[in-house]
């Protein structure tokens, strides 16, 4: 896989697993693999350090999507959108799913990324498949 060895990419779509959570890593990928501008579908959860992350990623000029999984420890969708608000000064949307982030994702390239719990959802959701942790 191009740029990514713990990813995938076709027909725009990446899904980029935690490793966003080591500064710079995630940048360098998605350059190789020359995404500029991505849609950013992204979760996280509690106790994470989310505005370093977010941080990180401003300078890709994502447009964000931020989502949830079905979790407790799961951040809330407009509390990721906040943070974003204040670390850039930039919109977000927010979505209340992942099914719901993914409908809302158009255009190329989309990137899903943040969570383990949520990029296991958007494996499930585009295989047809689940996957049990």
């Amino acid at each position: 896989m191009p740029g990514v060895a713990d990813g995938t990419y076709d027909a725009g779509l990446v899904i980029h697993e935690a490793r966003f959570t080591y500064p710079r890593y995630g940048l360098t990928a998605l350059a190789d693999l020359g995404v500029q501008r991505p849609i950013l579908v992204f979760g996280a959860m509690q106790g994470k350090k989310v505005r370093a992350v977010l941080r990180a990623l401003e300078p890709l000029d994502p447009r964000f999507i931020f989502t949830r999984v079905s979790d407790p420890k799961a951040m809330k969708p407009d509390a990721l959108a906040a943070a974003w608000r204040a670390a850039s000064g930039q919109p977000s949307l927010t979505a209340p799913t992942a099914r719901d982030a993914l409908t809302m994702a158009y255009g190329d390239p989309v990137v899903v990324a943040g969570s383990l719990y949520l990029v296991g959802e958007v494996r499930g959701i585009l295989t047809g498949t689940t996957e049990d942790v």
